[in-house]
């Protein structure tokens, strides 16, 4: 399986990928870790998947993995509230997260994780190794070093961690990275970003059959030339792998739960291909007020629902005149659902 994602960037550039993905009739589910991108409402009904990422993605990158129980709430849960109410997703959809600068913040986060009903976590970036990692539960320690310091130390049963696998060619051209834009390679080198990512899959494929994530940054996509060779790559292992899958997370967890054969994955039901309903066709462009750090700005949004009062924000996942925090909505109850 080949799990590609991107992570974080604007609506505009993200709706760049998207096009660019989708054409030459390619039928690619794809993963999107960001706060409120206008463009969400699109996403869904195509199949891709949308995962939470924080509201403001704050600096500085160390902040994260100190963050207590009450900020991650604030942040992760904030977000899915935003994507929720304005950009019509629903909560039953939006059931992983990744911490921002991939610093997680050890229990606090797993907590937050386990108690709203999250289905996984993809922070935890597993070290070099030529036998990739599988995707496994937090009901026991981790099975690889902890490279970032903060991972969790206590069981949180049934909470799966799909770690980053570190990323390097065979000859280290491009150096080791997490998320595939952070290797470096010399402008217009084609020919070695193609073998970074043959390297990877080959990796990938031979030794364990552990998934491939492919994660990026969408300033990847800025590069004609790495857009380009990527589509290519997809284009080749579509052609030449017939047993290879391009699946979501979501997708990838499903069938983790219930391991099915590469002849009776046309009719595996969690990766069924279900028609799905724009929320609307002309969404609203609304100009909200937004207070931050007592500077008052003027930000834009489209939503296919009636335009916020403010922008929607850390503390005020509403949008309203006076912001409510989720932790106050539910210390005493819990998480509301869809039902």
């Amino acid at each position: 399986m080949l799990v590609p994602g991107s992570t974080n960037g604007s609506s505009r550039r993200i709706l760049k990928l998207r096009r660019a993905l989708l054409e030459d009739n390619r039928k690619i589910s794809f993963g999107y870790q960001n706060w409120f991108g206008s463009h969400f409402y699109l996403f869904c009904p195509e199949g891709h998947e949308v995962a939470v990422h924080s509201i403001n993605n704050r600096s500085p990158e160390e902040w994260w993995a100190k963050a207590s129980y009450e900020e991650y709430v604030e942040e992760m849960v904030g977000q899915r509230e935003i994507l929720h109410k304005f950009a019509n997703i629903s909560r039953d959809s939006l059931l992983g997260m990744r911490v921002p600068y991939l610093h997680p913040g050890g229990n606090a986060i797993m907590n937050v994780a386990y108690d709203y009903d999250f289905v996984y976590d993809s922070s935890i970036i597993a070290p070099k190794s030529f036998t990739p990692i599988w995707p496994y539960t937090l009901d026991y320690k981790i099975p690889h070093r902890c490279m970032q310091g903060t991972c969790p130390t206590r069981s949180f049963p049934g909470l799966w961690e799909i770690p980053l696998n570190t990323l390097f060619s065979n000859d280290d051209t491009g150096g080791m990275c997490s998320l595939a834009d952070q290797c470096v390679f010399q402008e217009n080198d084609d020919e070695s970003v193609e073998q970074f990512l043959k390297d990877n899959f080959n990796r990938h494929y031979n030794v364990n059959k552990a998934p491939l994530g492919l994660y990026f940054h969408v300033n990847w996509f800025n590069d004609r030339n790495k857009t380009a060779v990527l589509l290519n790559f997809i284009d080749d292992i579509r052609t030449k792998h017939r047993d290879v899958w391009f699946v979501t997370m979501q997708e990838l967890v499903s069938w983790m739960r219930n391991p099915t054969k590469v002849a009776n994955l046309n009719s595996f039901a969690p990766w069924a291909c279900e028609k799905r309903e724009n929320s609307c066709n002309i969404p609203k462009n609304c100009e909200v007020r937004h207070d931050l750090d007592g500077y008052i700005e003027t930000r834009y949004m489209q939503t296919c629902v009636k335009c916020p009062v403010k922008y929607p924000w850390v503390g005020n996942f509403e949008g309203a005149a006076e912001g409510v925090k989720i932790m106050d909505l539910t210390r005493d109850t819990e998480p509301e659902s869809d039902s």
